[in-house]
């Protein structure tokens, strides 16, 4: 499975926008509205990409109805995250924008399950980009997370023992709320 990391590069640092999987699709909104990229893609592995114009974009969205609606979810998908992260970014302090990212990585065997896992954690300096902040920010938050025995290294795997104590473990301040 081929993946791509999408990067916002400014004058300091870049900032880690998503993780993008084989079969997924990139500049569908320069190709809608005509303007120029905002991001750059960056792959680790070997891809291949398939190039379709502005024009070919729209015919094919005219021509298929299930297509359409598929892009349009997904723009909904890009904005309502990008809300979140927005928000993220001027409500959270670093330590709770860590623990929220861990948050929308984990896979649950079911919704109710009080545990979960992260097939592939991302390393520190990738979580850090993610969450515009520290790497050492990253370090520091995961340590504390496995003190408090709400997550464990399983290899390339991250355990989560307790979803809701991780979803609780920094207030908006960033402090640990004692236990």
């Amino acid at each position: 499975k081929n993946k791509e990391n999408k990067l916002v590069e400014d004058s300091s640092h870049m900032v880690l926008l998503d993780d993008i999987e084989a079969t997924d699709i990139i500049g569908e909104i320069s190709a809608i509205d005509k303007k120029p990229y905002t991001a750059t893609v960056e792959t680790l592995t070997k891809s291949t990409l398939v190039r379709v114009t502005s024009d070919q974009l729209m015919t094919l969205l005219r021509a298929h109805t299930p297509f359409e609606q598929y892009i349009f979810r997904r723009l909904c998908e890009k904005l309502r995250l990008a809300n979140e992260k927005i928000r993220d970014m001027r409500v959270l302090s670093a330590n709770a924008r860590v623990t929220r990212e861990i948050l929308r990585l984990i896979k649950f065997e079911n919704e109710d399950s009080p545990t979960g896992y992260v097939d592939n954690f991302p390393t520190h300096a990738v979580l850090a980009a993610r969450c515009g902040v520290r790497r050492e920010t990253v370090s520091r938050t995961i340590k504390t997370l496995i003190d408090r025995e709400l997550m464990k290294q399983d290899g390339k795997a991250m355990l989560i023992s307790n979803k809701d104590g991780l979803a609780r473990a920094y207030d908006d301040k960033g402090e640990s709320p004692v236990c």
